[in-house]
Protein backbone atom coordinates (compact mmCIF):
# COMPACT_ATOMS: atom_id res chain seq x y z
CA UNK A 1 0.00 0.00 0.00
CA UNK A 2 2.93 2.55 0.48
CA UNK A 3 4.29 1.95 -3.02
CA UNK A 4 1.03 2.61 -4.25
CA UNK A 5 0.83 5.84 -2.16
CA UNK A 6 4.10 7.13 -3.02
CA UNK A 7 3.34 6.19 -6.89
CA UNK A 8 0.10 8.41 -6.58
CA UNK A 9 1.79 11.18 -5.08
CA UNK A 10 4.75 11.03 -7.73
CA UNK A 11 1.58 11.07 -10.91
CA UNK A 12 0.13 13.57 -8.68
CA UNK A 13 2.91 16.14 -8.31
CA UNK A 14 4.00 15.37 -12.43
CA UNK A 15 0.93 16.32 -13.64
CA UNK A 16 -0.07 19.10 -11.21
CA UNK A 17 0.84 23.11 -12.33
CA UNK A 18 0.98 25.61 -9.64
CA UNK A 19 -1.03 28.76 -10.80
CA UNK A 20 0.28 32.09 -9.42
CA UNK A 21 3.62 32.79 -8.38
CA UNK A 22 5.21 33.53 -11.76
CA UNK A 23 8.70 34.86 -11.94
CA UNK A 24 8.86 38.49 -12.97
CA UNK A 25 8.64 39.34 -16.85
CA UNK A 26 12.19 40.68 -16.14
CA UNK A 27 13.93 37.70 -14.95
CA UNK A 28 11.89 35.63 -18.04
CA UNK A 29 13.56 38.13 -20.86
CA UNK A 30 16.90 38.65 -19.18
CA UNK A 31 17.41 34.85 -19.17
CA UNK A 32 16.19 34.59 -22.62
CA UNK A 33 18.39 37.26 -24.01
CA UNK A 34 21.63 36.53 -21.56
CA UNK A 35 21.99 32.95 -23.14
CA UNK A 36 20.56 33.76 -27.03
CA UNK A 37 23.06 37.20 -27.01
CA UNK A 38 26.54 35.44 -26.68
CA UNK A 39 25.61 32.80 -29.20
CA UNK A 40 24.19 34.12 -31.68
CA UNK A 41 27.00 36.87 -31.38
CA UNK A 42 29.63 34.50 -31.43
CA UNK A 43 28.05 32.95 -34.37
CA UNK A 44 28.05 35.91 -36.46
CA UNK A 45 31.79 36.56 -35.53
CA UNK A 46 32.79 32.46 -36.54
CA UNK A 47 33.47 31.65 -32.77
CA UNK A 48 30.77 29.81 -31.40
CA UNK A 49 32.80 28.23 -28.98
CA UNK A 50 33.35 31.13 -27.55
CA UNK A 51 29.89 32.08 -27.09
CA UNK A 52 28.71 28.94 -25.49
CA UNK A 53 31.27 29.30 -22.84
CA UNK A 54 29.67 33.47 -22.32
CA UNK A 55 26.36 31.77 -22.43
CA UNK A 56 27.27 29.36 -19.83
CA UNK A 57 27.66 32.41 -17.68
CA UNK A 58 24.23 33.17 -17.94
CA UNK A 59 23.43 29.85 -16.27
CA UNK A 60 24.58 31.02 -13.25
CA UNK A 61 22.12 34.20 -13.33
CA UNK A 62 19.25 32.74 -14.55
CA UNK A 63 17.71 33.40 -11.21
CA UNK A 64 17.55 36.83 -11.55
CA UNK A 65 18.99 37.38 -8.14
CA UNK A 66 17.84 36.65 -4.78
CA UNK A 67 16.78 38.98 -2.31
CA UNK A 68 14.28 41.46 -1.90
CA UNK A 69 15.56 45.18 -2.58
CA UNK A 70 17.91 45.97 -5.90
CA UNK A 71 21.27 46.29 -4.37
CA UNK A 72 21.01 42.51 -2.56
CA UNK A 73 19.90 41.18 -5.96
CA UNK A 74 22.92 42.98 -7.77
CA UNK A 75 25.53 41.52 -4.79
CA UNK A 76 23.77 37.95 -5.35
CA UNK A 77 24.49 38.25 -9.10
CA UNK A 78 28.17 39.09 -8.77
CA UNK A 79 28.31 36.51 -6.14
CA UNK A 80 27.16 33.94 -8.27
CA UNK A 81 29.34 34.84 -11.37
CA UNK A 82 32.44 34.99 -9.40
CA UNK A 83 32.34 31.80 -7.66
CA UNK A 84 30.78 30.24 -10.75
CA UNK A 85 33.83 31.44 -12.63
CA UNK A 86 35.96 30.19 -10.17
CA UNK A 87 34.51 26.72 -10.78
CA UNK A 88 34.86 26.36 -14.35
CA UNK A 89 38.65 27.41 -13.76
CA UNK A 90 39.03 24.33 -11.06
CA UNK A 91 36.54 22.37 -13.62
CA UNK A 92 38.99 22.73 -16.36
CA UNK A 93 42.11 22.95 -14.87
CA UNK A 94 41.55 19.58 -13.14
CA UNK A 95 40.05 18.10 -16.76
CA UNK A 96 43.35 18.53 -17.79
CA UNK A 97 45.12 17.06 -14.90
CA UNK A 98 43.57 13.70 -16.08
CA UNK A 99 42.88 10.48 -14.58
CA UNK A 100 43.06 9.92 -10.77
CA UNK A 101 42.33 13.68 -10.60
CA UNK A 102 38.90 13.49 -11.24
CA UNK A 103 38.48 12.83 -7.60
CA UNK A 104 39.38 16.43 -7.15
CA UNK A 105 36.13 17.18 -7.74
CA UNK A 106 34.20 14.76 -5.08
CA UNK A 107 36.80 17.07 -2.34
CA UNK A 108 36.21 20.55 -3.70
CA UNK A 109 32.03 19.76 -3.79
CA UNK A 110 32.86 18.12 -0.01
CA UNK A 111 34.06 21.79 0.93
CA UNK A 112 31.56 23.46 -1.24
CA UNK A 113 28.94 22.01 0.74
CA UNK A 114 29.84 22.25 4.44
CA UNK A 115 30.65 25.90 4.13
CA UNK A 116 27.15 26.06 1.92
CA UNK A 117 25.24 25.32 5.30
CA UNK A 118 25.89 28.23 6.88
CA UNK A 119 22.90 30.51 5.14
CA UNK A 120 20.78 29.97 2.09
CA UNK A 121 22.87 32.50 -0.35
CA UNK A 122 26.16 30.58 0.22
CA UNK A 123 23.74 27.26 -0.33
CA UNK A 124 22.84 28.22 -3.38
CA UNK A 125 26.63 29.53 -4.59
CA UNK A 126 27.70 26.36 -3.40
CA UNK A 127 25.05 23.90 -5.24
CA UNK A 128 26.02 26.46 -8.48
CA UNK A 129 29.94 25.77 -7.74
CA UNK A 130 29.84 21.86 -7.59
CA UNK A 131 27.52 21.92 -11.05
CA UNK A 132 29.91 24.54 -12.92
CA UNK A 133 33.21 22.54 -11.58
CA UNK A 134 31.77 19.39 -13.32
CA UNK A 135 31.09 21.29 -16.51
CA UNK A 136 34.41 22.83 -16.60
CA UNK A 137 35.59 19.44 -16.08
CA UNK A 138 33.48 19.02 -19.50
CA UNK A 139 34.38 21.81 -21.56
CA UNK A 140 38.06 21.31 -20.92
CA UNK A 141 38.64 17.91 -22.21
CA UNK A 142 39.17 20.48 -25.25
CA UNK A 143 42.44 21.32 -24.35
CA UNK A 144 40.65 25.52 -23.44
CA UNK A 145 42.68 27.70 -21.26
CA UNK A 146 41.18 27.76 -17.94
CA UNK A 147 41.46 31.70 -17.68
CA UNK A 148 40.31 32.21 -21.09
CA UNK A 149 36.99 30.17 -19.78
CA UNK A 150 36.36 31.81 -16.45
CA UNK A 151 36.63 35.38 -18.16
CA UNK A 152 34.48 34.66 -20.89
CA UNK A 153 32.02 32.77 -18.77
CA UNK A 154 32.27 35.86 -16.48
CA UNK A 155 31.09 37.99 -19.68
CA UNK A 156 28.31 36.06 -20.18
CA UNK A 157 27.36 36.78 -16.73
CA UNK A 158 27.58 40.59 -16.34
CA UNK A 159 25.65 40.70 -19.70
CA UNK A 160 22.84 38.67 -18.03
CA UNK A 161 23.09 40.56 -14.55
CA UNK A 162 22.93 43.36 -16.84
CA UNK A 163 19.81 42.94 -18.47
CA UNK A 164 18.23 41.66 -15.79
CA UNK A 165 18.77 44.89 -13.29
CA UNK A 166 17.98 47.40 -16.11
CA UNK A 167 15.06 45.09 -16.53
CA UNK A 168 13.95 45.47 -13.23
CA UNK A 169 14.00 49.00 -13.71
CA UNK A 170 11.99 49.52 -16.38
CA UNK A 171 9.53 46.52 -15.40
CA UNK A 172 9.57 46.75 -11.13
CA UNK A 173 8.63 43.15 -9.77
CA UNK A 174 6.02 43.19 -7.02
CA UNK A 175 7.23 42.57 -3.80
CA UNK A 176 5.59 39.41 -2.43
CA UNK A 177 4.40 39.35 1.56
CA UNK A 178 7.23 36.79 1.74
CA UNK A 179 9.67 38.38 0.79
CA UNK A 180 9.73 41.13 3.48
CA UNK A 181 11.28 39.37 6.65
CA UNK A 182 10.43 39.87 9.87
CA UNK A 183 12.53 41.83 12.21
CA UNK A 184 12.76 39.24 14.79
CA UNK A 185 13.90 36.71 12.30
CA UNK A 186 16.48 37.97 11.09
CA UNK A 187 20.11 36.84 11.98
CA UNK A 188 23.39 38.47 11.70
CA UNK A 189 26.29 36.11 10.15
CA UNK A 190 27.64 36.17 13.46
CA UNK A 191 24.42 34.08 14.81
CA UNK A 192 24.60 32.31 11.67
CA UNK A 193 28.35 30.88 11.87
CA UNK A 194 27.45 30.24 15.67
CA UNK A 195 24.07 28.05 14.65
CA UNK A 196 26.43 26.20 11.67
CA UNK A 197 28.89 25.35 14.54
CA UNK A 198 26.37 23.88 16.26
CA UNK A 199 25.02 21.93 13.42
CA UNK A 200 28.34 20.56 12.64
CA UNK A 201 28.22 18.61 15.75
CA UNK A 202 25.12 16.75 14.68
CA UNK A 203 24.44 14.51 10.84
CA UNK A 204 22.04 17.68 10.11
CA UNK A 205 25.52 19.87 9.51
CA UNK A 206 27.19 16.93 8.02
CA UNK A 207 24.55 14.83 5.49
CA UNK A 208 24.51 17.21 2.58
CA UNK A 209 28.43 16.99 2.39
CA UNK A 210 28.42 13.23 2.74
CA UNK A 211 25.96 12.44 -0.32
CA UNK A 212 27.03 14.78 -2.16
CA UNK A 213 30.48 13.70 -2.02
CA UNK A 214 29.84 10.07 -1.99
CA UNK A 215 28.01 10.32 -4.89
CA UNK A 216 30.58 12.07 -6.80
CA UNK A 217 33.02 9.59 -5.52
CA UNK A 218 31.11 6.84 -7.04
CA UNK A 219 31.08 8.83 -10.29
CA UNK A 220 34.32 9.65 -10.55
CA UNK A 221 35.12 5.82 -10.31
CA UNK A 222 32.50 5.43 -12.95
CA UNK A 223 34.11 7.49 -15.35
CA UNK A 224 37.74 5.66 -14.90
CA UNK A 225 35.97 2.16 -15.89
CA UNK A 226 33.96 3.80 -18.79
CA UNK A 227 35.92 3.62 -22.09
CA UNK A 228 34.13 7.14 -23.23
CA UNK A 229 34.70 10.96 -22.72
CA UNK A 230 31.64 11.73 -21.90
CA UNK A 231 31.37 10.05 -18.46
CA UNK A 232 31.52 13.23 -16.51
CA UNK A 233 28.06 13.46 -17.70
CA UNK A 234 27.53 11.07 -14.54
CA UNK A 235 28.70 13.41 -12.12
CA UNK A 236 26.59 15.91 -13.83
CA UNK A 237 23.39 14.49 -13.08
CA UNK A 238 24.35 13.85 -9.75
CA UNK A 239 24.84 17.71 -9.26
CA UNK A 240 21.65 18.14 -11.12
CA UNK A 241 19.85 15.70 -9.09
CA UNK A 242 20.99 15.77 -5.72
CA UNK A 243 20.05 18.91 -3.30
CA UNK A 244 20.70 19.54 0.44
CA UNK A 245 17.23 18.71 1.58
CA UNK A 246 17.37 15.50 3.36
CA UNK A 247 13.05 16.37 4.57
CA UNK A 248 12.16 16.42 0.65
CA UNK A 249 9.92 13.55 -0.35
CA UNK A 250 11.46 10.60 -2.19
CA UNK A 251 8.78 11.32 -4.64
CA UNK A 252 10.57 14.36 -5.48
CA UNK A 253 13.79 12.67 -6.06
CA UNK A 254 12.09 10.81 -8.28
CA UNK A 255 10.85 13.47 -9.90
CA UNK A 256 14.27 15.12 -10.25
CA UNK A 257 15.65 11.55 -12.03
CA UNK A 258 13.05 11.12 -14.32
CA UNK A 259 12.92 14.35 -15.51
CA UNK A 260 16.45 13.87 -16.23
CA UNK A 261 16.70 11.25 -18.45
CA UNK A 262 13.48 12.81 -20.48
CA UNK A 263 15.33 15.79 -20.79
CA UNK A 264 18.29 13.67 -22.64
CA UNK A 265 15.70 12.04 -24.28
CA UNK A 266 14.23 15.19 -25.84
CA UNK A 267 18.02 16.68 -26.07
CA UNK A 268 18.96 13.68 -28.16
CA UNK A 269 16.22 14.04 -30.60
CA UNK A 270 16.89 17.99 -30.98
CA UNK A 271 20.23 17.43 -31.53
CA UNK A 272 20.06 14.39 -33.85
CA UNK A 273 18.12 16.14 -36.09
CA UNK A 274 20.23 18.77 -36.44
CA UNK A 275 18.04 22.17 -37.15
CA UNK A 276 19.79 25.09 -38.66
CA UNK A 277 21.94 26.98 -35.87
CA UNK A 278 19.54 30.20 -36.03
CA UNK A 279 16.86 27.39 -34.78
CA UNK A 280 19.23 26.07 -31.69
CA UNK A 281 19.37 29.36 -30.82
CA UNK A 282 15.68 30.63 -30.89
CA UNK A 283 15.41 27.02 -29.40
CA UNK A 284 17.39 28.08 -26.21
CA UNK A 285 16.32 31.33 -25.89
CA UNK A 286 13.08 29.51 -25.69
CA UNK A 287 14.24 27.25 -22.52
CA UNK A 288 16.20 29.78 -20.85
CA UNK A 289 13.33 31.95 -21.06
CA UNK A 290 10.89 28.90 -19.72
CA UNK A 291 13.24 27.70 -17.03
CA UNK A 292 12.56 30.42 -14.25
CA UNK A 293 9.16 29.83 -15.08
CA UNK A 294 8.72 26.20 -14.76
CA UNK A 295 10.45 26.51 -11.77
CA UNK A 296 7.35 27.58 -10.02
CA UNK A 297 5.00 25.95 -12.12
CA UNK A 298 6.01 21.90 -12.21
CA UNK A 299 9.13 20.59 -10.79
CA UNK A 300 8.81 17.51 -13.07
CA UNK A 301 9.09 20.14 -16.54
CA UNK A 302 11.16 22.13 -14.55
CA UNK A 303 13.84 19.52 -14.29
CA UNK A 304 13.34 17.82 -17.43
CA UNK A 305 14.29 21.46 -18.82
CA UNK A 306 17.37 21.75 -17.29
CA UNK A 307 18.88 18.80 -18.92
CA UNK A 308 18.29 19.94 -22.91
CA UNK A 309 19.46 23.05 -22.10
CA UNK A 310 22.93 22.37 -20.67
CA UNK A 311 23.25 19.72 -23.66
CA UNK A 312 22.16 22.12 -26.26
CA UNK A 313 25.18 24.62 -24.99
CA UNK A 314 27.82 21.69 -24.48
CA UNK A 315 27.15 20.35 -27.93
CA UNK A 316 26.70 23.51 -30.11
CA UNK A 317 28.67 23.51 -33.24
CA UNK A 318 29.38 19.41 -32.75
CA UNK A 319 28.51 16.87 -34.98
CA UNK A 320 25.77 14.80 -32.94
CA UNK A 321 25.87 10.87 -33.62
CA UNK A 322 23.83 8.22 -31.95
CA UNK A 323 26.61 6.94 -30.46
CA UNK A 324 27.51 9.91 -28.51
CA UNK A 325 23.62 10.47 -27.71
CA UNK A 326 22.89 6.62 -26.48
CA UNK A 327 26.38 7.30 -24.32
CA UNK A 328 24.94 10.18 -22.63
CA UNK A 329 22.17 8.83 -21.93
CA UNK A 330 23.51 5.64 -20.03
CA UNK A 331 25.62 8.18 -18.21
CA UNK A 332 22.89 10.06 -16.75
CA UNK A 333 20.79 6.96 -16.19
CA UNK A 334 24.12 5.76 -14.14
CA UNK A 335 23.74 9.63 -11.91
CA UNK A 336 20.13 8.78 -11.67
CA UNK A 337 21.22 5.49 -9.96
CA UNK A 338 23.91 6.81 -7.63
CA UNK A 339 21.59 10.17 -6.87
CA UNK A 340 18.45 7.76 -5.47
CA UNK A 341 20.91 5.46 -3.84
CA UNK A 342 23.74 7.03 -1.95
CA UNK A 343 22.26 10.33 -2.55
CA UNK A 344 19.06 9.69 -0.72
CA UNK A 345 17.79 6.14 -0.06
CA UNK A 346 21.17 5.11 1.75
CA UNK A 347 21.57 7.73 4.53
CA UNK A 348 18.13 7.56 6.49
CA UNK A 349 19.26 3.37 7.34
CA UNK A 350 22.46 4.63 8.17
CA UNK A 351 21.48 7.11 10.60
CA UNK A 352 18.76 5.18 12.07
CA UNK A 353 21.50 2.69 12.46
CA UNK A 354 24.38 4.99 14.12
CA UNK A 355 21.11 6.34 16.13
Amino acid sequence: MAGEDVLRKLLADIFHWTRGGAPPAAQVIAAALGFAGPIALAAALGQLPLGMAAAIGALALSRGGEGATHAQRALGMAGSAVFGAAAIAAGTTIAQLGGIALFLVPALAAVAALVGGINRPLGLIAAQFILFTIIGTGIGNAGARPIALAVLFLLGATWTAGLSLALQRILPRPVAPQEKPAASRQRTLADQLRRWRQSLGHWAGWQYPARITSCLAAAAGVALLLPTHHAYWVSLTVAIVVRRQMSEAMTRTVERALGTVAGVLAAMLLLLWSPPLPVLIALVAALAAARPVLRVANYAAYAALMTPLIMLLLDLGRTPSLAIMLDRLLATVIGCALSLTLGYWVWPRVQARAG
